[in-house]
């Protein structure tokens, strides 16, 4: 069967030339949108891993456009070196790039998956207590153990995103919803308690 190519043009050509992970995506860009999702973000980060340590790749796609994602996976330490990596990108049609997990503005929220453990953030409710200019959260997750715990902060980074995660949320604690208390609130509604964010 014969594989269509979307053509991509480079719109614009900000894009740092001494970058060598920004060239590699400018020079496969093409290539790189007609892969599978999982084989696309494996060849983005081994380029990435190339030139900037510790920044993680994750894509997404809606129809003809994707989105690439870098993160810090909440390491604060790395955050500089995602804007820096972000200040740096070309503008590719079909390409959407976007430094550290965006909140999820779509209601009801999508499933969170991370290798073969998956988590509905629907599910989750949470208290907050207000510590200085910072919300200090306690997460209670149905059937929630330890292995879950990468899958419940990323559903925190989903629901608030992940600058504001790491900038006005304090101390996190996850908990099995079996001791969710009454006041416990929806894990959607933590976006409104925290005000405006990223």
């Amino acid at each position: 069967m014969k594989r269509a190519v979307l053509a991509l043009l480079v719109a614009c050509g900000h894009a740092d030339k001494a970058d060598p992970f920004w060239a590699y995506f400018v020079d496969h860009a093409a290539a790189l949108h007609a892969e599978p999702l999982e084989a696309a973000m494996g060849d983005l980060q081994h380029a990435l891993d190339a030139v900037h340590p510790g920044v993680l790749v994750e894509l997404a796609s809606d129809g003809a456009q994707r989105t690439l994602v870098l993160t810090a996976d909440g390491d604060r330490a790395l955050f500089p070196a995602v804007e820096s990596v972000w200040q740096a990108r070309p503008a590719i049609a079909g390409w959407n790039v976007v430094a550290f997990r965006q909140r999820q503005r779509d209601r009801p929220l999508s499933k969170i998956t991370s290798g073969d453990r998956a988590l509905d953030p629907n599910t989750v409710r949470y208290v907050a207590d207000r510590a200085g200019d910072k919300l200090d959260v306690v997460l209670f997750v149905p059937g929630y153990t330890d292995r879950d715990a990468k899958l419940a902060y990323l559903a925190l980074d989903h629901v608030v995103g992940e600058y504001d995660v790491e900038m006005r949320i304090g101390a996190i604690s996850i908990a099995n919803s079996d001791h969710v208390p009454p006041s416990a609130q929806p894990l959607a509604d933590l976006p409104a308690e925290l005000g405006s964010g990223t």
